[in-house]
């Protein structure tokens, strides 16, 4: 038998069971119901200060949780420029004269930025490429479905780094919707994309360079 003691807030049934179950496995004691152990363990939890951070674009949640509020705003032009040059695997001084207009079509914002940068990495052919595109992008069709969305230069980006893709794995990128924004496993790559042809080895490759 365990008994816990502790705030009440702390202990739900699922801690009581993890708890038995740990206990148990210490004693050494038996998976069977009867040669488990019959003493009392006690086992206290003493209040520990905490701290709980979460995001969120209404204030209004911060207000009524009595939390503390620290707004995250866009980059600083040079603070760009840094995450730019790290997703193209550059030094800054390195960065060629599209940089500042690159920066300012992504709104400064750090996914954007990243995104950016991570298109043109190892490949600094594509820097014109790159800013032309985004330059391009049809703002208005790309946020359509999404009225409300504050940020529509990370929208022109996203858009335009799946165009940038190959068209076969842009093809295997947007078959990944299935998942329907829930991280899919390898496994469960392996098994979607099998039917296109791809082995094991083949997915691996593909998530990669979808990651990168």
């Amino acid at each position: 038998m365990v008994r816990l003691t502790a705030p009440d807030s702390l202990i739900t049934e699922r801690h009581v069971l993890t708890c038995a179950h740990v206990i148990g496995d210490a004693t050494g004691a038996d998976a069977a119901a009867d040669a488990m152990p019959t003493e009392q363990v006690l086992v206290e939890f003493t209040q520990v200060p905490g701290r709980l951070l979460f995001t969120t674009r209404d204030t209004a949640i911060t207000r009524a949780v009595g939390a503390t509020c620290f707004e995250v705003t866009g980059l600083s032009i040079r603070e760009s420029l840094r995450l730019l040059a790290r997703w193209a695997r550059l030094a800054v001084e390195e960065l060629p004269r599209e940089e500042l207009e690159i920066a300012a079509e992504c709104g400064y914002l750090a996914l954007a930025m990243a995104m950016a940068g991570a298109m043109i990495a190892g490949r600094p052919e594509r820097w014109p490429g790159v800013l032309r595109r985004l330059r391009q992008a049809d703002l208005a069709k790309i946020a359509q479905p999404f009225s409300n969305y504050p940020y529509p230069d990370l929208l022109r980006a996203i858009s335009v780094s799946i165009d940038a893709l190959d068209p076969a794995d842009r093809a295997r990128y947007l078959e990944l919707a299935v998942f329907d924004g829930r991280h899919p496993t390898i496994g469960a790559a392996q098994t979607l994309w099998r039917q296109s042809g791809l082995d094991d080895l083949d997915v691996a490759e593909l998530l990669d360079r979808l990651a990168g």
